[in-house]
């Protein structure tokens, strides 16, 4: 099917393996894509795909100066372009001056107050309950002790999450923890806790060998109608116990996409999302664990045979095509370079993973984050930086052995 490339797309917020993934998905197609960031060095900025760059340093100013930066740019690409900002804070932020950007930008426009209750995590429980969407239990405490009290209905392990992730990351760098006894219970809780603001809930901790954790990568037009769902299983995960996807195989899951789909018409949600699931061997239920109203870091596993994609839909419909029907392509595998060497890493030193599995997986990958023969700037300059990366922790390990023997 002919595209109409003619409009471009302003990506905000480009140092991740993401924003690379969605200059080389719409650069390929021929759609001017510019980037805006605050790191001149970021890797997705050396690729061929990026049309142009405008660097400032957007967390040092006023959202007003932010709304005001946005509308300049907006000028100098000029074409009412598509806005496509990156990941919760930026996402969040650009539905909150929606209708001022609206004027510059081609936009998603989700029922108001819709990407908010998505986002939270207590809000997102609340709508599962509410639409029968399986989901693993929650409890939302606002002390220690409802938080043991909480842990101790739930039984353990619980995962301890943030209502809010990225407040949680800001401040400790993480955005879970899992806890297998009353003593980690109270060191995370009270390594998490922020007073005065309660931000924490715990999470029945969903565990046994028959356990698979899913990811879907789906869109829905105006309409709140889905027109892409593609499913994946995470292959490996960091951290191990549940966290970023490192390495993912698409596989069929029907009940994925249905249950994403309630969610996002009774929120009235426009645009992309990312869910995680994972399957309960306790009771055979596929249970959503999380779902963010944005495009996720892993969003390139989900491809189908005809080279569509979560953002590409997002491209045609807000500029006003025809997005054609889905043909996924099973058993297509995507590998995040530097996050599955951390998670080959952990699996290893627990005897989970022996040194030929991981060359064969990587051997058969259909696509890798980072690495692309036709994009080879940015995939040059992180082979350099991970290779140093490998050298630095294997003579941490040498000297490790070292002092042991010693």
């Amino acid at each position: 099917m002919p595209i109409d490339t003619h409009v471009p797309v302003v990506l905000f917020n480009a140092d991740t393996h993401a924003a690379l993934g969605v200059l080389r998905s719409l650069g390929r197609l021929g759609v001017p894509v510019y980037c805006i960031d605050r790191n001149p060095r970021a890797l997705p900025l050396k690729s061929r795909y990026c049309s142009g760059r405008f660097i400032w340093d957007y967390e040092r100013h006023s959202s007003e100066a932010l709304v005001d930066y946005l509308i300049h740019v907006a000028a100098v690409v000029s074409g009412k372009p598509v806005l496509l900002p990156m990941f919760d804070l930026w996402n969040n932020f650009a539905d909150d001056y929606r209708t001022v950007l609206a004027a510059h930008y081609r936009v998603t426009a989700p029922r108001s107050g819709a990407i908010a209750r998505l986002y939270s995590k207590r809000g997102l429980y609340e709508l599962c309950i509410s639409e029968g969407v399986p989901t693993a239990d929650s409890y939302f405490p606002t002390t220690l002790q409802d938080a043991c009290q909480a842990a101790q209905r739930l039984g353990f392990p619980v995962a301890i999450k943030a209502i809010d992730p990225n407040r949680l990351l800001r401040r400790t760098g993480r955005r879970l923890a899992v806890a297998r006894d009353d003593a980690q219970l109270v060191s995370i809780y009270q390594e998490f806790d922020e007073p005065g603001h309660s931000n924490l809930f715990l999470q029945r901790y969903i565990s046994g060998e028959q356990k698979k954790e899913w990811i879907c990568s789906s869109y829905f037009d105006r309409d709140a109608r889905c027109r892409f769902a593609i499913s994946a299983i995470k292959l490996r995960q960091v951290p191990i116990s549940g966290g970023n996807t490192a390495h993912a195989v698409t596989a069929p899951c029907e009940p994925l996409a249905e249950r994403i789909r309630r969610i996002a018409q009774a929120a009235g949600y426009h645009g992309v999302l990312d869910a995680d699931f994972c399957f309960d061997p306790q009771d055979g239920q596929y249970k959503l664990l999380d779902l963010n109203p944005r495009l996720g870091a892993n969003f390139r596993v989900g491809v189908d045979r005809h080279g569509l994609d979560a953002v590409r839909c997002w491209y045609l419909d807000l500029t006003g095509q025809q997005i054609p029907d889905v043909r996924p392509e099973w058993g297509r595998t995507w590998v995040a370079e530097d996050t599955d060497y951390w998670a080959c890493g952990e699996l290893m030193r627990v005897g989970r993973l022996r040194l030929h599995e991981l060359l064969a997986s990587w051997r058969g990958a259909s696509e890798f984050a980072w690495w692309a023969s036709d994009d080879l700037r940015p995939s040059l300059a992180f082979a350099t930086t991970l290779a140093k990366l490998v050298a630095v922790t294997a003579t941490r390990r040498i000297r490790r052995q070292g002092t042991a023997r010693q």
